[in-house]
């Protein structure tokens, strides 16, 4: 524990301020995310300064200014440490970033960011949400127009139970269908960690140059 907190204030910058940057890397070891924090002033900047020959950038998600950036970052990779490619600390020459971040370097896309990998699991999920107002109607109509179940009084327990009922089995079948079409579901996290991945991606600029 000791020596984790002497390494902690040895990479400590002076100040906290800073980029909190989120990007998607193509090595020679294939693709890899990086979550990370620098006080460069551009991602051009950073990426001419900390990779090498070997390591193209292929997507920025983040790039943002904040004045706790750093605190920030450290607390978003003590949350993912367990996503780690290489794990903490790792330094190994034949592998990608030896001694500019590769213990910083994520096999999945641990934020949820990358869109792409999700359009078919959101075009399932957006399908079901339509589906399940249209048959949330249909079935309130029935019990109220049919059977009888009054708007008011005990109609409300009931209409409720009835809406929780098709709205579990709404859910196992998405979650099915899901599975069937191999679909990549986006990460869900804690609402702490969730407000700060919004927060640094709210200054992402629309375009980017890609550099190779």
């Amino acid at each position: 524990m000791k020596k984790g907190f002497l390494r902690w204030l040895r990479n400590k910058p002076a100040t906290d301020a800073g980029h909190v940057y989120y990007v998607k890397l193509k090595t020679s070891h294939g693709l890899f995310y990086k979550l990370g924090f620098t006080q460069k002033e551009s991602i051009e900047e950073w990426f001419a300064d900390e990779a090498d020959g070997t390591v193209s950038l292929e997507k920025v998600f983040a790039f943002g200014y904040r004045p706790d950036a750093f605190m920030v970052v450290r607390r978003l990779q003590k949350y993912f440490r367990k996503e780690l490619a290489y794990g903490k600390g790792s330094r190994d020459p034949m592998l990608p970033l030896c001694g500019t971040g590769q213990c910083e370097l994520y096999r999945g896309d641990v934020l949820g960011l990358d869109n792409d990998l999700y359009l078919k699991s959101d075009e399932i999920l957006k399908t079901a949400a339509d589906n399940d107002a249209g048959g949330c109607l249909v079935i309130t109509a029935i019990l109220v127009g049919v059977v009888g179940v009054p708007l008011g009084g005990w109609g409300i327990p009931v209409l409720i139970g009835v809406g929780i009922w098709y709205f579990f089995f709404s859910s196992k079948e998405t979650e099915a269908e899901i599975i069937k079409q191999n679909a990549q579901k986006r990460p869900v996290h804690p609402a702490k960690i969730q407000n700060l991945v919004d927060n640094i991606t709210s200054s992402v600029p629309l375009t980017l140059r890609k550099i190779e």
